[in-house]
C-alpha cells in the first residue's frame, strides 16, 4: 500500500496502517512526522499528532497535544477525534473522565430532522420489527458550527457575556442572508466581523 501512496496524505495513512499491524511505532511516527515537516500543513500535521495517538494508545499527553493543535488549528474534526480517544482510554480508568470526554465530542453535534429523507420517501426499504410509526425518526447528525467558535472563542479567552449569536439562518432569510444550501450554490457574499470596544 505504501508503494501505491500517490501523495503525502495517503502515505501518511499507508504508514500509520503499518504501525498498527506492529511495525517499529517509534520508526513509523519519525517517517511521518518527517513528511509532515517537508509539507507545512496543519491537516496533515493533525493526521500525523492523531496516528501518535492511536499509535501510543496508553499515552494521554500525545492525545492532548492533538486536542491543543486542533483547537488552536480549528480543526474540529480532530478535536473530536481526540476527545474519543480520551473517551476511549479513560472508560478503562475513569468513567467519569470518559463520559466527560465522549460529551465534549458529543456537544458539538446536533441532530436534524430529514423530512427529505429515504426513510420517509421509502418506508418499505427500512423496514423494522416495530410497529409502524415507532421506528427511529429520519434525522442527520449535523456539526454544531455555532457551538464550535463559542468553544473556540472562550478557549482563546473571550468572557462569554462577550459572546453573542444570531440567531438567523441563512437558509430560511434568502431574503438578507445568502445560502448555499437553500440556494443551490448560486454565487454570494456575506461577510462577518469581530472586534473590541474601546
Amino acid at each position: 500500500m505504501l508503494q501505491q501512496a500517490k501523495n503525502p496524505k495517503e502515505k501518511i495513512y499507508a504508514l500509520g496502517l503499518l504501525g498498527r499491524k506492529g511495525l517499529s511505532t517509534d520508526s513509523i511516527m519519525r517517517e511521518i512526522y518527517a513528511i509532515v515537516d517537508r509539507t507545512n500543513d496543519k491537516k496533515l500535521k493533525s493526521s500525523a499528532l492523531w496516528w501518535d495517538a492511536m499509535l501510543h494508545d496508553d499515552d494521554t499527553t500525545r492525545m492532548i497535544k492533538l486536542f491543543q493543535f486542533a483547537e488552536q488549528t480549528q480543526l474540529a474534526a480532530f478535536q473530536i477525534a481526540a476527545d474519543l480517544l480520551l473517551a476511549d482510554y479513560y472508560i478503562h480508568h475513569s468513567i467519569d473522565q470518559s463520559l466527560s470526554y465522549a460529551k465534549a465530542a458529543d456537544s458539538l453535534f446536533e441532530k436534524v430532522f430529514d423530512s427529505n429523507s429515504l426513510h420517509l420517501k421509502y418506508p418499505l426499504l427500512f423496514l423494522n420489527q416495530r410497529a409502524p410509526g415507532h421506528g427511529d425518526a429520519a434525522s442527520k447528525l449535523h456539526l454544531n458550527l455555532v457551538e464550535a467558535n463559542r468553544r473556540q472563542l472562550l478557549d482563546a479567552g473571550l468572557a462569554e457575556k462577550n459572546i453573542w449569536v444570531s440567531d438567523l439562518c441563512t437558509s430560511c432569510r434568502t431574503d438578507l442572508l445568502f445560502s448555499h444550501r437553500a440556494e443551490f450554490g448560486q454565487t454570494g457574499r456575506m461577510m462577518a466581523a469581530i472586534g473590541i470596544r474601546p
